[in-house]
């Protein structure tokens, strides 16, 4: 996903396209760090050929700068504009919450908001938008004319796709999974963690353009690559109606087993139930990581029988190796936190590794 620089870690700041085709910005943030990039490309209309001055009247000094900054960068230059309107709450948050005002739609205003985003090698994408800096600008050097608007917006929609491609190729991650699943009926643990990491990146491709664009979904199918795929409207089939004839029998309506992994991360989480709302947000984290577990091994055990068996041992193993990574990321912070559960959090793990093993030998 984007770096997105917090609005109040920045003090002050220019950007400057008076030279056409080349945008400077220069940002200062508290503690006296200080960031100059240099970019390749326009800003939007309403800044090109000027220079746009920022000031942050609500910066907070205690906030350290960002990290995705450099003292000094260059790159490509994204959308930059400060006439990017967007609907913002009117009331602070708070005040939506207070007994009363339930059922009540937050009240919202529009306002010009500041949206600077950029590519560098060493940040990735970068983006800061703010609504509240005092901006000045200046006048203009050069008036941009309709066709290099055009092409401004194009160069920036075009920089966004060769960064999500350099991230991963897509159709090369499509194409072979294609490859590998062609005249397979079922898949064994390993190709089905390269369909599972296939599903990753078009999963952070997705969040990506769904960032920048919103529900946009014209935009989304065709930066995802899914505008031209499959039948047109004219070949689209009708579909078949004929399962209606046919009511679900007593054993498709029973309700699935819980296995007793899953039950034993049931009870883990009731035995935290308090720390959910914990004023400590470390204890709370924990709770929301021991909950992923839960969810994610519902997701892993959902091919599970009344035989004790499941539909796909390759899916399941697969699934699992991934929930015994989120396992090993909570154990140090439950060993830290709430040392009284780790115990049940170790047999949870030791668990599905004996679990895996099982399967394994099963196949």
């Amino acid at each position: 996903m984007a770096a997105r620089i917090d609005p109040a870690s920045v003090l002050k700041g220019v950007i400057d396209n008076r030279i056409k085709g080349t945008t400077q910005v220069r940002l200062e943030c508290p503690g006296g760090f200080v960031t100059e990039i240099s970019l390749k490309g326009n800003t939007w209309r309403d800044v090109a050929g000027r220079v746009l001055t920022l000031h942050n009247p609500q910066s907070d000094s205690s906030l350290p700068r960002p990290t995705s900054l450099a003292a000094n960068d260059h790159g490509i230059a994204g959308d930059i504009t400060a006439a990017r309107k967007v609907k913002v709450l009117r009331d602070p948050i708070e005040e939506a919450l207070k007994p009363g005002h339930e059922g009540e739609s937050p009240r919202h205003v529009w306002k010009n908001s500041l949206y600077l985003e950029w590519f560098t090698l060493n940040g990735g994408r970068i983006v800061l938008e703010a609504t509240d800096f005092e901006m000045t600008v200046s006048e203009p050097e050069w008036i941009m004319t309709e066709q290099e608007e055009k092409e401004t917006h194009q160069h920036a929609r075009e920089a966004l796709v060769n960064f999500m491609d350099q991230l991963v190729d897509l159709e090369a991650s499509r194409q072979q999974i294609d490859t590998m699943t062609e005249g397979k009926e079922k898949l064994n643990e390993f190709e089905w963690e390269q369909l599972m990491k296939h599903s990753d990146k078009v999963t952070d491709r997705y969040m990506e353009l769904l960032d920048k664009f919103g529900h946009d979904e014209e935009t989304l199918d065709e930066l995802m690559g899914w505008k031209n795929q499959g039948a047109g409207p004219e070949q689209v089939q009708p579909v078949e109606e004929s399962w209606l004839e046919y009511p679900l029998s007593d054993e498709d309506t029973e309700e699935p087993p819980e296995h007793p992994l899953r039950t034993m991360a049931s009870e883990l989480l009731d035995q935290m139930k308090s720390r959910k709302h914990a004023q400590d947000s470390l204890e709370s984290e924990l709770w929301f990581a021991v909950a992923n577990i839960g969810a994610k091994l519902s997701g892993a055990l959902s091919g599970y029988r009344s035989d004790h068996t499941f539909d796909d041992n390759g899916f399941t193993i697969a699934h699992l190796k991934r929930v015994l990574a989120l396992v090993n990321e909570t154990t140090p912070m439950m060993q830290k936190i709430n040392p009284g559960q780790l115990q049940k959090l170790m047999q949870i793990r030791q668990s599905i590794i004996d679990l895996q093993q099982q399967l394994r030998r099963a196949r």
